[in-house]
């Protein structure tokens, strides 16, 4: 039986939450990010996050682990999260959240209600909703975080015109997800911007977590990477956009500059 003193505990930091309560580990490169995210949070700063990490490394079970977590924290209190992504992967973040609200603690607590169906632990409420050009989303509060998925497959003014303010009623944090691919797309215009404020103020919020971080902390992981090296070249775009997070226009991608010019 879990004492009211072991969950104060537990609530105290999201390691322990996900290693007691979720029974699945987050990884050091994974818990920095997430703290920064949560401290933001609890002092109400708004500020913004960029988080990009290596193919299959974590980045939105991080994301899934941390919804559920902010569930357990806010559940008395009406507050609203909005999660905004486009096709399978509306689907594939319900799945992850609902999967990790399968727990110990919340298993029969949390529902489905309303349209777009949030799911609700007490009054809490994670709202998924489509960032389509096209998809109604206005309207929609995030009181305590938004997170946009696959930012560099978006419209920089499609987000700011849509999304942005949801923020404005409780100054709400913002996390960006997403894959390298170019130096033009939303992604590393959003990456430059958050860095010159990082330049500033010295807060960290451009996340980029490569491979050697994982490798550190996975030795799968470190395997399975050398043999994908090894067969298709370290040159390879892909190899340098979603293992090693560079961008694909750069020297030696997918198009060479020449190309790029015509």
């Amino acid at each position: 039986m879990v004492t009211g003193q072991t969950k104060r505990e537990l609530m105290d930091d999201l390691a322990g939450f996900s290693c007691q309560v979720l029974k699945k580990p987050l990884y050091e490169y994974q818990l920095e990010p997430a703290r920064a995210i949560l401290d933001s949070i609890r002092g109400t700063r708004g500020d913004e996050f960029l988080l990009v990490m290596a193919r299959q490394s974590g980045k939105n079970e991080l994301v899934a682990q941390l919804l559920v977590y902010l569930l357990n924290a806010l559940q008395r209190k009406e507050s609203q999260i909005v999660y905004a992504a486009i096709g399978d992967n509306i689907g594939r973040g319900i799945r992850r959240l609902e999967a990790h609200l399968d727990n110990a603690w919340n298993k029969d607590a949390w529902a489905r209600e309303g349209r777009p169906a949030p799911r609700m632990l007490g009054k809490a409420a994670v709202v998924f909703v489509s960032r389509h050009r096209r998809a109604f989303a206005r309207g929609q509060t995030a009181h305590h975080l938004l997170v946009i998925d696959e930012l560099q497959d978006q419209d920089a003014a499609h987000i700011q015109a849509v999304f942005q303010p949801m923020r404005a009623a409780g100054n709400a944090t913002a996390v960006y997800l997403g894959t390298v691919r170019t130096t033009y797309d939303a992604l590393w215009l959003k990456k430059e911007e958050l860095e010159r404020l990082q330049a500033r103020d010295g807060v960290q919020r451009v996340f980029m977590v490569g491979p050697d971080a994982v490798c550190a902390e996975n030795a799968h992981y470190e395997r399975f990477l050398a043999g994908q090296i090894a067969k298709h070249g370290r040159k390879h775009p892909l190899i340098k956009s979603e293992y090693f997070l560079e961008p694909m226009d750069m020297d030696g991608g997918l198009f060479p500059e020449r190309r790029v010019r015509l």
